[in-house]
């Protein structure tokens, strides 16, 4: 298969060439985002307060995925243009392998410290349920 050929050509051309589908899905992401803070926020102000705070938690963990993304999509790029497909075929699989590690220690991490790093994050709780009514 082959690819398109970056380093020829009009560069505002090529740039738009890598650009419209990372805006694209940009876009899907903060429209997703909208939409479900539209229906949380239909529950109560505790739920959309919940989702909000916990964002921070995830935003983290994609951080990080996408550190390893890049870094293994610059090293298979360089080998692919070095023409060492053989190298670039390994370092993609070790990518690949370190983002299923990094995913089960997230998972691992976040299961059994969720409620530290909710306070951490600004976390107080609700507790109207728990407090009987006053009356005015």
């Amino acid at each position: 298969m082959q690819g398109q050929n970056l380093t020829t050509g009009p560069i505002p051309k090529q740039l738009w060439s890598l650009a419209w589908p990372m805006m694209l899905s940009m876009f899907f992401h903060s429209l997703y985002n909208l939409v479900d803070a539209f229906w949380v926020a239909k529950i109560s102000a505790s739920a959309i307060a919940a989702v909000s705070i916990s964002q921070i938690i995830l935003f983290i963990m994609i951080s990080l995925a996408m550190g390893i993304s890049v870094g293994t999509s610059v090293l298979v790029g360089q080998n692919i243009g070095a023409k060492k497909i053989a190298v670039a075929e390994r370092v993609l699989g070790q990518g690949f392998l370190l983002t299923i590690i990094a995913a089960l220690l997230f998972t691992i991490i976040i299961f059994s410290f969720s409620n530290e790093f909710l306070i951490i994050s600004g976390a107080v709780g609700d507790n109207y349920r728990s407090q009987p009514p006053t009356s005015q």
